[in-house]
């Protein structure tokens, strides 16, 4: 997922503008990805919002044979990334409100993932391949990497600060981990 801006453009120009713009963004040939984006246009902005989303077409076609094999008849309408499953299901539950910037950090068995996320916008989000061989070390790993993302964030919005973190965690040796993480950067 990759969040950037752009000139403001003709809707019927905008497909072709934002291929060409995530070129930089993204590490592979365009034509092995399956993509899709989001443009907001806000009034009186020069610019355009872009949230730009892609995975390997190998990797999702590999969930479409999952579901395939799985009988029944199953066929997705939509794919999505798990951190914006996670985001609209924590906005339907009002667990985070739209006026309101939230990092929400997601922990689980296939690694951590990170999400800043403004207005309803995911502004940034970094996937991490932390591993936990001891929750001392992972605790620590996953500070420094909360730290770095947080850095970024607020370089590129200056003035604008998290105002609170939710850690979504399915590990259940960092039970307490949200107690060491708020202390340590200083933000519920």
């Amino acid at each position: 997922i990759r969040f950037f801006w752009m000139p403001r453009i003709p809707k019927e120009e905008q497909k072709d503008a934002v291929k060409f713009e995530v070129k930089k963004y993204i590490p592979f040939r365009i034509e092995d990805v399956a993509s899709g984006f989001q443009i907001i246009e806000k009034k009186g902005e020069p610019k355009m919002e872009v949230i730009f989303a892609a995975c390997k077409k190998d990797y999702v076609n590999s969930y479409l044979s999952l579901l395939q094999q799985g009988g029944g008849g199953l066929s997705p309408a939509v794919l999505e990334p798990a951190c914006l499953s996670i985001l609209r299901t924590l906005y339907f539950t009002g667990q985070i409100k739209k006026i309101e910037t939230v990092a929400v950090v997601n922990v689980d068995s296939s690694g951590t993932e990170i999400t800043v996320v403004r207005d309803g916008i995911p502004y940034l989000n970094r996937s991490l391949a932390l591993s936990v061989n001891s929750t001392q070390n992972f605790l620590s790993s996953l500070l420094g990497e909360i730290s770095i993302s947080f850095d970024y964030y607020r370089r590129q919005f200056p003035g604008d600060d998290i105002n609170r973190i939710i850690l979504y965690n399915g590990r259940a040796e960092l039970k307490e981990a949200d107690e060491s993480l708020s202390k340590e950067l200083k933000i519920p």
